[in-house]
């Protein structure tokens, strides 16, 4: 009841519940309830008391925060009520001075580190949550939890118990500034940099399934040939048996220590990441006490999680850091930068499968055309593209990852002008461009910064950058050109069909409609980033010899051809659109892309008039053009 609002807060607090879900929760404490009763005591009262300081002033004073804490403490509690604790505490601290110093008097900050380290995932989530709210305004606190996680992180042994404290690092210090210094002081930088430099060079590769399985297979033939050759022949089957089984144990055990290492240097180097994030002074210590090769020797080989928190690391360490950029280049950090950018790409691959999905699907309904016409009636979910497998979600959420992370830190990188040369010589200037086609929205923005900085004092530069925006462009209006000719022969077909049967007309294959919403998103990006580099004298006569302009008046004339916005047609018709472009490129208007149009005219009701008097170029070059 409480979570629909303050009036059933105010209510359960005024009929005196709040003190018998304390006594719930006490009674907890001493074992005479399960833990499922706990578990709902604790989530009673973190909503009651969200966001509402008269029931966290009620609760702290019924004993609330002591049942919580001794919850945390509590061996014999699973991790459910220990939970809800957690997220108890947090809600009782917010914005509550008082209740932060109870937690700290009575020792509730151990407990909660302890969760946070060693705990489950939505366990160390909440007690986030709470230290992060202990934190906030009370540097006492924020030194107590940095050492202790320090602490933890120098004793742990096994390999994921120092990865979950590097993990807390980096939860504490990715949104709390002060918690990045406190943490420095305690000195978890030298201590997440021996990790990395102690790391053995076998580690740092990813061993491919195939590789795997072969060698188990081939270790199993080896024990069982060495057992059958050196047994009596009723015992060399259990003895092969047995050998091989014990290979494969191995095996399956190295590569699980492999992948708690791999696990172990995703976590290190996001917290690294996050500790240098906008903090100069730790860019320069990670800088200094060795992250920077470590970090690279990361970006090779690695499995892709690793891959995009090393390129995330080197992007908060190189962003508005000089000195770190220069020594990112020095020691060979940009062509593996510019590697990350050639992997699959997440967009592509997943219009990849619902292509190759739909063309199967397009194939066998052709096959048995009329059959299907006349017994499957056409349904809603036809038209979406089919949705991707968890495991494939998660692959492309790496490989995102991975595609902005890196593009972020060559945009970093492109800061210096030695560094352009270093990223145009790596070939950098083609995947930076591809992303347009292929990259998730991040990516795509670090890719426009970073080509807006490459081509910089750069003729040549600047002359592949145009040249690849331009061939992007016609290779989109050659995919519209093909997606309007396979509309037309859907129709067609669904005509036919329809003259044939009695059955609705078939509807278009979804690939079309994918085809079409990713070509129009790349010409959005290109021609807004054409627009950017235009405002630049020096990289409009590159922008003109690449024959860019064609390519924008033939968006100008598609924009015609849209049927929902004619008052913009009528206003792109009243002008030339040479001159229109000749306008937009010296007075800074906005790309001649159809979204943009789209967004820039439809949303201002004076265009519709006739004449129009704003102080838009394009109107100021249609009132020259109507008065001549």
């Amino acid at each position: 009841m409480t979570i629909d609002g303050l009036p059933h807060q105010v209510s359960i607090a005024h009929e005196g519940g709040i003190e018998p879900l304390v006594c719930l929760l006490r009674s907890a404490v001493l074992g005479t309830s399960t833990n499922e009763l706990h578990a709902y005591a604790a989530a009673a009262l973190c909503e009651v008391a969200r966001e509402y300081a008269a029931n966290q002033t009620a609760v702290a004073a019924a004993g609330g925060l002591g049942a919580c804490i001794a919850v945390l403490r509590s061996p014999e509690h699973s991790t459910e009520p220990k939970r809800h604790a957690a997220a108890a505490i947090a809600s009782l601290t917010i914005g509550d001075e008082a209740n932060q110093e109870r937690v700290t008097a009575e020792g509730g900050i151990g407990p909660l580190v302890e969760l946070l380290i060693r705990g489950e995932e939505g366990a160390r989530t909440q007690a986030a949550g709470a230290l992060k709210a202990m934190t906030l305004t009370r540097p006492t606190n924020q030194k107590m939890v940095a050492e202790m996680v320090a602490g933890l992180l120098k004793c742990a042994k096994e390999t994921s118990e120092r990865a979950r404290a590097a993990s807390a690092m980096a939860s504490l210090a990715r949104d709390q500034l002060f918690n990045r210094v406190s943490l420095a002081a305690a000195g978890a930088i030298p201590q997440l940099i021996r990790i990395l430099s102690e790391a053995p060079e076998t580690t740092l590769r990813e061993v491919p399934p195939a590789e795997g399985a072969s060698a188990m297979a081939s270790a199993s033939a080896m024990a069982g040939a060495s057992a059958m050759a050196s047994a009596s022949p009723p015992a060399r089957n259990i003895r092969s048996m047995a050998m091989a089984a014990r290979a494969v144990t191995a095996l399956n055990k190295s590569h699980a220590q492999v992948q708690a290492t791999h696990e172990l240097h995703s976590c290190v180097a996001q917290a690294l990441r996050y500790l240098a994030m906008a903090h100069p002074p730790n860019q320069a210590a990670i800088a200094h006490d060795g992250a920077v090769p470590c970090l690279i020797a990361l970006l090779e080989g690695s499995p892709p999680e690793v891959q995009a928190q090393a390129a995330g690391a080197l992007w908060s360490l190189t962003l508005d850091a000089p000195d770190n950029q220069r020594l990112v280049a020095e020691l060979g950090g940009i062509p593996p930068l510019v590697a990350l950018l050639t992997r699959p790409s997440p967009v592509s691959t997943t219009t990849t499968t619902s292509s190759s999905s739909s063309s199967s699907s397009s194939s066998s309904s052709s096959a048995g055309a009329a059959t299907a016409a006349v017994s499957t009636p056409p349904s809603s979910s036809a038209s979406s593209a089919p949705e991707a497998p968890p495991a494939a979600r998660k692959r492309l959420f790496k490989e995102a990852a991975i595609q902005e992370s890196a593009s972020g830190a060559l945009h970093a990188l492109a800061a210096l002008p030695s560094n352009r040369a270093l990223i145009a010589g790596a070939r950098g200037v083609r995947p930076l461009v591809a992303l347009f086609d292929s990259g998730v929205h991040g990516a795509i923005e670090q890719a426009s910064g970073a080509l807006a900085k490459l081509v910089v004092g750069s003729e040549e530069v600047q002359a592949q950058v145009a040249e690849e925006l331009v061939a992007m462009l016609l290779s989109a209006s050659e995919e519209d050109a093909s997606f309007r000719r396979r509309e037309q022969q859907q129709a067609d077909e669904a005509a036919c069909m329809q003259v044939l049967t009695t059955a609705p007309p078939l509807r278009a294959a979804p690939t079309a409609t994918a085809v079409a919403s990713s070509s129009t998103r790349m010409q959005d990006h290109v021609t807004s980033l054409m627009h950017v580099l235009a405002t630049e004298p020096e990289n409009r006569a590159a922008i003109a010899r690449a024959g860019a302009i064609p390519q924008l008046a033939a968006q100008v004339r598609d924009c015609l051809r849209l049927p929902l916005i004619p008052q913009l047609a009528a206003q792109v018709r009243n002008g030339s659109e040479v001159g229109w472009l000749h306008a937009s490129a010296h007075h800074g208007a906005p790309s001649p892309h159809r979204s943009a149009m789209v967004r820039r005219w439809a949303g201002c009701r004076r265009h519709a008039r006739s004449p129009c008097s704003c102080s838009d170029p394009r109107c100021i070059a249609s009132r020259r053009r109507r008065s001549s």
